[in-house]
């Protein structure tokens, strides 16, 4: 009996919270104090409802808000300097001048929506897997009215077809993977692949300025499925590194391809001989940038910090 009380007082708790009018009554009492409270416990508030987002160097944005949402948790409650602030720092540099940007693994769309606001006659792609947050990227976009971004729901691979995606918690989770083992799946879910060289095909894209990869662990596999992209056009690229799960692998891939490999960091850009993942998880993207776009290494150089 205790038992079942105990399980209807923490869901009608739980119905409550996410009702609006008692969310921000909630969040207004809280939000004096979110200095003083660990961001772990922050996150675990769950916040409905919409937030402005500002971001230097773009319009603001606007993201819905739906429950547990790491990224958005930490834009609410720490600002946009809380979520890779190290690469956000850097976008509006890389954007300039950007006609196509490929969004892979773009969760709501923070890059996306704030790529597409900056230039409504820039094409973004974004790429979502799971299908609840896709449909809040799709939210955000109808929110910002941005005719410009397009919305894949599909995960992007070496291979076309289908595969099994884990989904390591309830809420709005930032870290599914195709890689089987790398998390342990609260449910698991099957999902359409392409690759970035079959997209754009299908697509009729001419040319893709700028790539953000975001897929836990798996791309290398990205961009062996694009490798006919990345001879063809040289794009700039934003990937994650997780060290020791991707390196060696990223580095097998881009062997003989014109880039130049950068750690971004909160202090600037170390240029590196070889893709090497911060074994501290502090930094986790590193920033490829062909040799044959002098002018962006040149509008990049005040990030440079050394050669190593």
């Amino acid at each position: 009996m205790l038992v079942r009380l105990a399980r209807r007082l923490r869901l009608t708790v739980k119905w409550l919270i996410y009702r609006g009018p008692v969310n921000r009554a909630l969040r207004l009492v809280i939000r004096p104090f979110r200095r003083l409270i660990p961001i772990r416990t922050l996150l675990r508030i769950p916040l409905v409802g919409k937030l402005s987002v500002s971001v230097p160097g773009f319009p603001d944005i606007w993201l819905e808000i739906r429950g547990l949402d790491d990224v958005t948790g930490l834009l609410y409650w720490r600002g946009h300097r809380a979520y890779e602030p190290e690469v956000l720092n850097i976008l509006p540099t890389l954007v300039r001048g950007c006609d196509t940007f490929l969004d892979v693994g773009a969760h709501v769309g923070l890059y996306s929506l704030l790529a597409a606001a900056e230039n409504p006659r820039r094409n973004v792609y974004a790429f979502e897997p799971v299908p609840e947050i896709a449909s809040i990227l799709r939210r955000n976009r109808e929110i910002n009215q941005l005719a410009n971004l397009h919305i894949e729901v599909s995960a992007v691979s070496d291979r076309v077809g289908e595969a099994e995606l884990a989904i390591p918690y309830e809420g709005v989770p930032t870290s599914s993977s195709l890689r089987k083992g790398f998390r342990d799946p609260h449910r698991l879910i099957r999902v359409p692949t392409v690759t970035l060289d079959q997209f754009a095909e299908s697509r009729g894209i001419a040319r893709v300025d700028l790539v953000k990869i975001d897929t836990e662990t798996t791309e290398p596999d990205v961009l062996v499925g694009g490798g006919r992209l990345l001879d063809r056009d040289e794009p700039a690229i934003i990937c994650e590194v997780l060290a020791g799960h991707t390196d060696s692998q990223l580095n097998a891939v881009l062997e003989g391809k014109r880039y130049i490999y950068f750690l971004i960091t909160a202090d600037g850009l170390i240029r590196e001989s070889r893709i090497r993942g911060d074994t501290t998880y502090r930094y986790r993207d590193y920033l490829l940038v062909p040799t044959s776009r002098p002018s962006l290494l040149d509008a990049l150089g005040e990030y440079v910090l050394s050669d190593t």
